[in-house]
């Protein structure tokens, strides 16, 4: 039972540093769009 419960939260946290990195990696992509957009603005 106490090997069930340490893979149980092993998983949990391997499942939180993804969903992190998930969040991290939309928020990257955004900064970058937006980033691109005002380059663009700049140069017309």
């Amino acid at each position: 039972m106490e090997v069930e419960d340490n893979l149980d939260s092993s998983r949990d946290g391997l499942e939180h540093k993804i969903e992190q990195m998930e969040i991290k990696c939309y928020r990257a992509k955004e900064e970058k769009a937006k980033m691109i957009e005002e380059l663009n603005l700049m140069l017309l």
